[in-house]
């Protein structure tokens, strides 16, 4: 496999010579102290070329010794063909997100100025897009034993008219509607979302039970509000919320369902008070924040508190960054940190020292992880 890859990346350093190639690479190695166990090691390495006097352009990835990626794209004045693997590339950019993923699949793409369509292998579907002017869209998609059409419509005139729907069908002579009508302007809006599609396909930022409803928001000054009216559940499942923010300090509040009011935070059902600043003080800077509510954080579910809190400094060509997070449940605490130390460096190249996880909304607990990273683009 090894030598395979060699081969791969001498013929592409071979061909070209004469294209516009950018990469980069990144290699690390990390020690889990809970575990004891042996370190382990990573490497990255992203390879980008445009070759303008053929019209293609290509790149792929490559993870410890294994292809992880690639892209290939062939151009002409008319139309584009495109092949991938393991790339995000089909996502639509209609209202609703009738077509969405936020990882990578395997497919191909034809587009042209008006209409484009996708194959998207690894999930098993075919989809086309038309854009026959600014103002109208349409989508058809084939899912195994499902079609899906979806109409967009838009207005903009002094202020934005919007309409979409999305309607599915499938083999047993089934279908389902799900639509939403809106507007807005500068500083204001709102949406109705109606109908019901079980239907909808799994990769969709549709959620269906989010059925007749309102979103109105408005904006003034310094402070904006928001709310998601139930208009089947007015009082057991509407939200309505505000943030005001004024230079580096920020206030929100948010409530959903008034069905039971009280003054015991216990007996109010879901609700989210926070407030935090940014600072600038002796050299360091960073933020902190305080928030309350129930759910208290996306990883408890109960009521609770979280304390939450960044600082970073410059210590010569050092870069210092550090974040914690501390979560007083109702029958739980949770305690978070993670570090960073970037090393002195000129060129294009980076080297960081870390520890922990960095990604505090999944996670709530310290891992007690030891990364040494080296980064370098060209």
């Amino acid at each position: 496999m090894r030598k395979m890859l060699l081969i791969i990346i001498i013929a592409i350093s071979t061909v070209t010579l004469s294209a516009d190639l950018s990469g980069s690479i990144k290699i690390g190695t990390s020690w889990n102290f809970e575990e004891l166990s042996n370190p382990t090691f990573y490497t990255e390495l992203w390879l980008n070329a445009n070759f303008s006097d053929l019209e293609t352009s290509g790149s792929f990835s490559l993870k410890d010794s294994w292809i992880d990626s690639f892209e290939v794209s062939f151009l002409s004045k008319f139309y584009s063909i495109s092949l991938y693997k393991n790339r995000i590339f089909f996502n639509t950019d209609d209202y609703l997100g009738l077509y969405h993923t936020d990882s990578g699949n395997d497919g191909f793409a034809i587009k042209s100025e008006h209409l484009s369509g996708y194959i998207v292998s690894s999930l098993g579907f075919v989809y086309l897009k038309a854009t026959v002017n600014p103002w109208f869209k349409s989508y058809f998609g084939v899912r195994k034993d499902r079609r899906d059409i979806a109409l967009q419509l838009s207005y903009n005139e002094n202020f934005n008219i919007f309409a979409e729907g999305a309607y599915t069908i499938t083999s047993e002579a089934s279908s389902g509607i799900y639509y939403l009508i809106g507007i807005n302007g500068n500083n204001w809006g709102g949406k109705y979302y109606g109908g019901s599609n079980e239907y909808l396909p799994e990769y969709t930022l549709i959620d269906n039970t989010y059925t007749n409803r309102m979103n109105l928001w408005f904006n003034w000054s310094d402070m904006s509000f928001w709310s998601n009216l139930d208009l089947s559940a007015l009082y057991s499942n509407t939200e309505i919320g505000t943030r005001y923010s004024k230079g580096d300090f920020w206030v929100e509040l948010s409530k959903k369902g008034f069905e039971n009011i009280s003054y015991n935070p216990r007996e109010i059902g879901e609700f989210h008070m926070a407030f935090g600043t940014n600072y600038s003080i002796f050299g360091f800077s960073g933020k902190v924040s305080y928030s309350f509510g129930k759910p208290a954080h996306n990883t408890v579910r109960t009521i609770g508190e979280v304390y939450y809190g960044e600082v970073s400094r410059a210590f010569r060509n050092f870069q210092f960054f550090a974040k914690l997070q501390y979560i007083i449940g109702l029958y739980e605490r949770r305690f978070d940190i993670y570090s960073e130390v970037k090393f002195p460096s000129t060129g294009n190249y980076e080297v960081k020292l870390k520890l922990g996880n960095d990604d505090f909304y999944h996670y709530n607990t310290f891992a007690p992880i030891l990364t040494f990273e080296v980064n370098s683009w060209w």
